[in-house]
Parts: C-alpha cells; structure tokens; sequence
C-alpha cells in the first residue's frame, strides 16, 4: 500500500511537471498570419489563406483557424526555444519540394516557441532530402 502511494506521487509529480513544461508552449497571445501556400500541420492539409492561431487552456495545445472559412484544427506543440532574441512573431515552415509543413510558432519578445512534432509523411521526407526553411511574419 505505502509502495503504491509512493508511486502515484511520482505519478503526479511528473505529470506536473511535463505539464508545467508544456505550458511553455502556449503562446502568449493570439496570432494571426496570411499563408500564401498550401500546408501540413500536424495530419491536417491546410489551403493557402488568412489564419489565427490560439492559445487553448489545455497545455501544449493550438487552435489553427482558417478565417476565411472558418475551419479550425488543433494541434499539439511542445515548447521550443531560441538562443537569441527575435521580436517578430513568425510561423516557420519546412518546405520539401511543394509541400509545407507548418514548424515551428514563435510569439517574438522572447526565447521560448512552440514546435509540432513531425509527421510520419514529413519524418519520411526529411530522411532523404534536407528541408528549406520558409519564415512568415505574424501578427498579435
């Protein structure tokens, strides 16, 4: 019994902790960006357009939201960060080819980002070809 007890404390010191890092991901506000190029995010093909992109109260979640037609996804982050200071907020994109695939979100200010996990497609793709990066200014 004391040994189970001692487990879920472990439990639940660990998962505040993956939370609290996690919460380093959210962005410190909302974000919006016009993407001039089809793109992947997490599984989702997104068309060219104007988004926003929000923060979610659940930790290490996004909602990307298309505004012209009012579709959203969410997206799972992890926190990144920056060696240097940038003060544009920006969207980073790796491009193979033609296919984008949304990155990386930085809020600008600081040195802490939000990046998405690759994909399976984007993981196969990366094995063979080095992608270029593409930076998109955003907006608060």
């Amino acid at each position: 019994m004391r040994r189970q007890a001692s487990k879920m404390l472990a439990a639940l010191g660990l998962a505040a902790l993956l939370g609290g890092s996690a919460a380093a991901a959210e962005l410190q506000a909302n974000l919006k960006v016009t993407v001039p190029f089809s793109f992947e995010a997490g599984r989702t093909l997104l068309p060219a357009g104007q988004y926003s992109i929000e923060r979610m109260n659940l930790p290490g979640t996004l909602l990307i939201r298309n505004l012209e037609n009012s579709e959203a996804i969410y997206v799972r982050v992890i926190p990144a960060e920056n060696n240097r200071e940038d003060l544009r907020a920006r969207l980073v994109f790796n491009k193979y080819g033609d296919r984008y695939f949304l990155a990386q979100i930085w809020n600008g200010g600081g040195l802490t980002g939000a990046e998405l996990p690759k994909s399976r497609q984007e993981r196969e793709m990366s094995a063979s070809v080095r992608p270029e990066r593409v930076l998109l200014v955003a907006r608060k």
